[in-house]
């Protein structure tokens, strides 16, 4: 269970003035629950996100994950319960090292820095049935080096990479965001199948309605920094592309659609 206790969040602009990025927030999000979180820019998205990864500190409240305090955890625990994947596909992974390194360097990340672990026979074996469960063929290069390969296949790539270890929650900050359509679709299709596979809590940010309305079996809007509206599963199966465009363009008649 990740859980947010009365969560608050300000920052100071170049003007001095300080700017209230997250008002007072209370929620919690299970296991095996895909959560998609869209609103205008300033809404404090990204701000969710990088609380929950401990890059930042809320001015009030708690963050627990299973009842632990993410501030209170150091950055190696923090990234043994946490993963995350990027807009960007070359951010969080080495393009001069093959894709069998990186996915070492990731499962390192998430173990004791005490352990020695090489790349072994049952590594490989253990990597590239992981690989193989995308169904793409590319756990016949993972000799090959990850910046040979297309943004797509890398961001994919990364999605195994993170959660590759024992992490719990899964966080996702426009993952899609610099790929084709059709790349798009192949990591949002492999990223349900491993956070209903895994049991993970994943929460992923998009500008994308297409992606918000078809993904996911949870649906966040905020908007000033407050939850205007949390679709569960059955509300969110409901919803269509026109109504969340005309949600984002402030279309009254949106209240009165089928998603109310």
């Amino acid at each position: 269970m990740l859980e947010f206790q009365n969560i608050s969040k300000s920052f100071v602009d170049f003007s001095g003035q300080k700017i209230s990025v997250l008002k007072p927030l209370s929620i919690s999000f299970s296991p095996s629950e895909f959560t998609l979180i869209i609103g205008p820019n300033g809404s404090g998205k990204s701000t969710i996100l990088n609380l929950i990864a401990g890059s930042l500190s809320p001015d009030e409240g708690h963050i627990l994950i299973d009842g632990k305090e993410v501030q209170k955890l150091k950055a190696y625990q923090r990234s043994a319960q946490v993963a995350r994947i990027f807009q960007n596909p070359l951010q969080g992974t080495v393009s001069d090292l093959t894709v069998m390194e990186n996915m070492r360097l990731a499962y390192l990340r998430n173990h004791s820095k005490t352990l020695k672990f090489g790349i072994t026979k049952s590594f490989r074996d253990m990597v590239k049935q992981h690989i193989a469960e995308l169904k793409l063929g590319l756990e016949n290069k993972t000799e090959q080096k990850m910046g040979v390969l297309s943004g797509g296949q890398r961001q994919v790539l990364t999605l195994v990479m993170a959660t590759l270890s024992r992490a719990q929650v899964l966080l996702m900050d426009e993952p899609t965001a610099a790929l084709d359509p059709k790349s798009s679709q192949m990591l949002m299709d492999n990223a349900s199948e491993i956070i209903a596979k895994k049991n993970l809590i994943a929460l992923m940010v998009t500008h994308n309605m297409h992606e918000a309305a078809h993904y996911g079996n949870r649906l966040l809007i905020l908007k000033n920094g407050v939850i205007e509206d949390d679709m569960s599963s059955h509300r969110k199966s409901q919803i269509d592309v026109t109504a969340l465009f005309n949600y984002q363009n402030q279309d009254p008649l949106f209240r009165n659609s089928k998603v109310s």
